[in-house]
């Protein structure tokens, strides 16, 4: 069995302004339209719109909470609320809005469209039963926020003949209580469809080993994309070099190497990606960081307290290495090329290009260091100039520089020729990223 899910290219919002007094109500999208003798209801997410429930007020005949308000109110404010659009025009032209203002929803996470032929009630009692989900293998329940962005894509996209599970969604066993489902795409002027089967088989919708796979998977992309986001103002010039399209799987990864320090929370995890962004994403195999990361994150403790303890050490390493408004880094950059022609060995080059980074690493963790980047540069089989670049590579941007997935660039470069001095490819992309690195310290200075 599979579920029809169709992305609606150009579907347009409405423009933002108020409802002209008397004005007959907003024309819908024609693909939000509902069929004849259906209504068009949202669920909206009050933890995101909390202006949603003072739209409805208290009458209780255009929304409702899908959460037990019952022993205490203050629980509507982060709840999932219904809505039936039909009966609220003004609400419905909120909805249809897109604009930087709080009352605008369209093209945000937090909301689903749905056509339904059931009245509020009868579609409230069904979500309430959908809303919190039995566990199966630790008893209790959990609570499953199917209306937020992908969770209902990705859940109907694993339907099978042997797992009908999350069609329980839109309705009991039978006739469907649900016909539609819309949810926004991305941040376009789009909507993804999902389109119920003409008649729904049986089965439980539960929190079992196949649900928890594909909700982590899915809350798993959502969050990289944040980091993305996250990272992209904290470091605006760093991820330019990274399309957005890729970015989410970038940070996938960048991810997966906090999981081997046990980080899998929120602010953990945060943190994790600014020292990557610092120090490369495969630092954890870096020996010349390594022993900064193991300082912070070796501690025995909560992940937090451990996250705290390497943003402690980043600072320091910052304040050491890239020195006050980035003079020491700026100053190693300028260095580069008359390091990569002169004399002396690799350790001395290094050294000579950026003596506070060397300093900082200490001498045992330097030796490794160098020791790393030789035997890395020769899978590559350089002359001399390249073999010099790629080390001063590894030392600005990590020695798993030519595998870290936040330094894709270098990929055509390396897969080139390295025994052409100067001219190879690889030279060319370390002068272009030299110049553009340059070009941003100056502009922060």
């Amino acid at each position: 069995m599979s579920v029809q899910i169709v992305t609606l290219d150009d579907v347009s919002p409405l423009v933002p302004g108020p409802a002209v007094p008397g004005a007959p109500p907003p024309t819908l999208p024609g693909m939000l339209q509902p069929p004849a003798g259906q209504i068009l209801y949202a669920i909206v997410d009050a933890g995101l719109f909390d202006w949603v429930i003072y739209e409805i007020g208290d009458s209780g005949r255009s929304g409702v909470c899908l959460f037990d308000v019952s022993q205490d109110r203050a629980v509507e404010e982060h709840a999932p609320w219904l809505v039936d659009l039909g009966a609220q025009p003004g609400l419905a032209r909120k909805f249809m809005t897109r604009g930087e203002e709080p009352w605008t929803t369209w093209g945000r996470p937090g909301i689903l469209y749905l056509h339904s032929a059931a009245s509020l009630g009868d579609l409230r009692a069904h979500f309430r039963r959908i809303v919190q989900i039995p566990r199966v293998d630790q008893g209790g329940h959990v609570f499953l926020r199917f209306w937020t962005q992908d969770i209902l894509h990705d859940l109907c996209a694993a339907v099978s003949d042997d797992w009908t599970g999350p069609l329980r969604v839109f309705g009991a066993e039978g006739a469907p209580l649900v016909t539609a489902c819309f949810l926004p795409a991305g941040e376009g002027a789009a909507l993804v469809r999902i389109d119920a089967p003409k008649a729904l088989p049986g089965g439980r919708l539960v929190y079992d080993e196949r649900m928890e796979t594909v909700l982590r998977d899915t809350m798993r992309r959502r969050f990289a994309a944040e980091l993305s986001a996250h990272c992209e103002e904290v470091f605006p010039d760093r991820l330019k070099a990274i399309p957005e399209e890729a970015r989410t799987e970038v940070f996938l990864q960048v991810m997966a190497q906090g999981r081997r320090y046990g980080l899998t929370q929120r602010g953990p995890l945060v943190v994790w990606a600014e020292a990557s962004l610092l120090l490369g994403a495969l630092a954890i195999d870096d020996h010349a960081v390594r022993p900064l990361l193991d300082r912070g994150l070796g501690l025995t403790g909560d992940q937090m307290t451990r996250a705290t303890a390497l943003n402690r050490d980043l600072v320091a390493y910052a304040e050491a290495c890239l020195g006050p408004g980035n003079a020491c880094l700026r100053a190693a950059l300028g260095r580069i090329e008359a390091a990569v022609a002169g004399d002396g060995d690799m350790a001395a080059m290094l050294a000579r290009v950026w003596p506070e980074k060397v300093a900082f690493i200490g001498a045992e963790a330097f030796q490794l260091f160098v020791a790393q980047v030789t035997g890395e540069a020769q899978r590559y089989r350089p002359d001399r100039v390249n073999e010099r670049v790629f080390a001063l590579l590894c030392l600005f941007l990590g020695a798993g520089v030519a595998r870290d997935p936040l330094h894709g660039w270098l990929a055509t470069a390396l897969a080139a020729p390295m025994d052409r001095g100067a001219d190879s490819q690889l030279c060319r992309s370390a002068r272009v990223w030299m110049d553009a690195a340059a070009k941003r310290l100056e502009a922060l200075a």
